[in-house]
């Protein structure tokens, strides 16, 4: 049920094969020209573009031992008496209601389950709705959430905010998370 990433231009190159050659081809990737990114952390800058919720029991650091990409990633600890951990986009945004696509695109490599989505503000109403759940991996991954059906399948809203949520058991093992190049696309 996957859908096409929309985001990406094509790439196209003219060629000749010939018969038992190889033919090395090094397609590269770039965004088409009409996309909107109205929210990126790629964790270069000290100051994040994240809100920590207030019950978390800890923070995101910034990660510069092994990043993903560039100097530095994201990262989370859940160890102990810390047992729950959520941040948000920093603000809130405005996205198309028209059934274009949106997505949120990130890096990430983590021990323990993540969850994703958007809290919803429809006035007096704010609601969470979990998109999807990351599971434990021990290679940095690339992931590309669509966040369509969750932007449309709601009434009147104002804006929105992207967040990551980890709930870590008690008396399991510590919990690591980390991020990187994470994108709001549509």
């Amino acid at each position: 049920t996957r859908v096409p990433y929309p985001f990406y231009d094509t790439y196209s190159v003219t060629t000749t094969l010939t018969r038992e050659q190889i033919t090395t081809i090094s397609p590269t990737v770039k965004y088409k020209n009409n996309i909107v990114i109205p929210w990126r952390e790629d964790f270069e800058d000290p100051s994040l573009l994240l809100d920590i919720i207030s019950k978390s029991d800890t923070t995101i650091n910034l990660y510069e031992e092994t990043p993903f990409e560039g100097l530095r990633s994201g990262k989370v600890v859940l160890e102990g008496d810390k047992l729950f951990f959520e941040m948000t986009s920093d603000t809130t945004y405005i996205l198309p209601q028209t059934g274009q696509s949106i997505f949120l695109e990130l890096d990430f490599k983590t021990n323990s389950v993540i969850t994703t989505g958007v809290y919803i503000n429809a006035g007096s109403i704010v609601q969470q709705s979990s998109v999807l759940m990351l599971n434990p991996t021990d290679e940095w991954k690339k992931i590309y959430i669509n966040l369509t059906r969750a932007v449309l399948n709601t009434q009147n809203p104002r804006n929105f905010r992207v967040f990551f949520g980890i709930l870590r058991a008690e008396n399991s093992e510590t919990v690591e998370a980390y991020f990187d190049n994470i994108k709001l696309i549509y």
